[in-house]
């Protein structure tokens, strides 16, 4: 069951990631593509190591799965912010636009890996 919840996951993400780099390689949205690169590397990283520690402790009532899954948000939230700092801070060309990018996407990547993750448990219970 694990390995159809990675292939659904990495799928979904993989979709999404190559889909902004391709709008942004055929210009239908605006921006680098090497900061696109970036930007979506640091999220595919950051939800692929996620899934590696949430998996685990996906067991139909269970508790460790609401404290894993809560953790990683959090986890992923500060990465998030940190990355947004950065994008500011470092003077990128674009800052608005790279930061809502970023959230936009972020903000996707959550919600599939929260409907994923719900529907995993819920299927083994």
């Amino acid at each position: 069951m694990k390995t159809t919840f990675f292939k659904q996951f990495a799928s979904s993400v993989v979709f999404v990631i190559v889909l902004h780099l391709l709008l942004v390689a055929t210009h239908v949205l605006h921006g680098n593509l090497a900061q696109a690169l970036l930007v979506d590397g640091v999220l595919f990283v950051l939800f692929g190591l996620g899934t590696l520690i949430v998996v685990p402790g996906l067991k139909p009532g269970s508790d460790t799965f609401a404290l894993r899954f809560l953790g990683l948000t959090t986890m992923q939230i500060l990465v998030m912010m940190f990355l947004l700092v950065g994008i500011i801070f470092g003077k990128i060309e674009d800052t608005r636009y790279w930061a809502f990018s970023t959230l936009i996407i972020f903000g996707i990547l959550l919600a599939i890996q929260s409907i994923l993750f719900v529907k995993q448990v819920n299927k083994k219970q």
